[in-house]
C-alpha cells in the first residue's frame, strides 16, 4: 500500500493537470469524507435539474448544487462532504446536535436549536438554516383575549404567555439517511449522477 501511494504521488507530481485537480480537491474539501456525489456532464440533459427538484421534494428544499469542482471529467456536486475528521460544523455546535452513523454520515439531530453556529462554521457553505414547518398558535377565545390584552399593555415588562418556539433548524445533505435511496441519484433519468467512493476519483 505504501509503495502504491508513493507511485501515485510521483505520478501526480509529474502530471500538471492532475496536480491542479488534487490541489483543487484539497481546497474544496473533497477528500475529507469517504463518498462524493458526482455527475457526468455529457450525460446531463440541458436545463434538466431533476436531481435538485427531487431533493427539494423529499426534504422541502434542495441540499445540493450541481455546479461544483470539475475533476477527472466529472463535476462533483456541491453538498456536505461528511467530513470524517475535524468537521467544523460539529466543533462549532453548542448543543452537540451532530451524530455520525456507522457508515460515516453526519446527521443533525433534534437537539439543534437553529442557532446558526454550524452554518457560519462550514467552510464550504453547504449547511443552511431552514425554517421549521409553521406551528399553529394556541387557539380559542381565551387565548385571543389574552393576546389582545398583552398587545394593549405593550411596553410594560410581562412574563411570556407561551414559551419561545424554535423557528429554524440547521440542515444539510445526509445522503438521504433513513431512505432506501438517494432521491437525486434515483430520479436522474440518464444516470449522470452517482455516488462514488473518494478513492475512485483520487487514488491516495
Amino acid at each position: 500500500m505504501v509503495e502504491k501511494r508513493i507511485r501515485n504521488s510521483a505520478a501526480v507530481r509529474g502530471d500538471e493537470i492532475r496536480a491542479r485537480e488534487l490541489e483543487l480537491a484539497i481546497g474544496k474539501g473533497l477528500l475529507r469524507g469517504t463518498q462524493l456525489l458526482v455527475r457526468t456532464p455529457s450525460l446531463c440533459l440541458p436545463d434538466c435539474n431533476i436531481c435538485e427538484q427531487a431533493c427539494a421534494e423529499r426534504h422541502g428544499h434542495t441540499r445540493l448544487r450541481l455546479d461544483g469542482a470539475q475533476v477527472e471529467g466529472f463535476v462533483v456536486a456541491d453538498a456536505c462532504r461528511q467530513c470524517s475528521v475535524g468537521a467544523e460544523c460539529v466543533e462549532a455546535c453548542p448543543e452537540d446536535a451532530f451524530e455520525r452513523t456507522a457508515s460515516g454520515i453526519l446527521l443533525i439531530t433534534d437537539r439543534c436549536t437553529g442557532c446558526g453556529a454550524c452554518v457560519a462554521a462550514c467552510p464550504y457553505g453547504v449547511v443552511a438554516n431552514v425554517p421549521l414547518p409553521q406551528q399553529r398558535a394556541a387557539g380559542g377565545p381565551l387565548w385571543a383575549l389574552l393576546r389582545g390584552t398583552v398587545s394593549k399593555l405593550r411596553g410594560q415588562p410581562l412574563i411570556p404567555l407561551e414559551p419561545a418556539r424554535r423557528t429554524h433548524r440547521a440542515d444539510k445533505c445526509d445522503l438521504c439517511h433513513g431512505y432506501d435511496d438517494q432521491a437525486c441519484v434515483s430520479r436522474c433519468p440518464t444516470g449522470a449522477l452517482r455516488l462514488v467512493a473518494v478513492e475512485e476519483l483520487f487514488e491516495l
